[in-house]
């Protein structure tokens, strides 16, 4: 069901100021839908306003002028969700592949300090 609501949208309002990651801006995005979100927010995150989204101060009255700013502009409304959709989505396999490359590098990083310790150790024991 959520797909078929961000494929619908016009634009994610988001006011959170506590999500850690914000997977629904992700979302979002996969259907090129721009968001609204607060400054400095974790969702804000990577946000640069009127380019891939959009930020307002935390108030009311600004989270609401943003979004009649955004839907006021339909054209630029539509350039600001493709490049959402460039800047902020990743597809399941790009994560997947990220993640492998990271947990590669965990493991050659302890290998390595591994032998670190075992030449130091094999130093002190002669």
């Amino acid at each position: 069901m959520l797909p078929l609501i961000n494929a619908r949208a016009d634009l994610l309002c988001f006011p959170s100021l506590y999500d850690n990651f914000g997977l629904v801006k992700v979302e979002a995005a996969a259907y090129k839908t721009a968001g609204v979100f607060i400054k400095n927010s974790c969702a804000g995150y990577g946000v640069t306003d009127g380019v891939n989204g959009y930020l307002s101060e935390n108030t009311t009255q600004q989270f609401a002028e943003k979004i009649i700013r955004a839907l006021s502009d339909r054209e630029n409304l539509k350039k600001v969700g493709e490049n959402a959709s460039r800047d902020s989505y990743i597809s399941w396999s790009d994560c997947a592949d990220l993640l492998l490359k990271r947990l590669y590098e965990i493991v050659k990083e302890h290998k390595e300090k591994q032998q670190l310790i075992n030449v130091s150790t094999s130093k002190i024991e002669k």
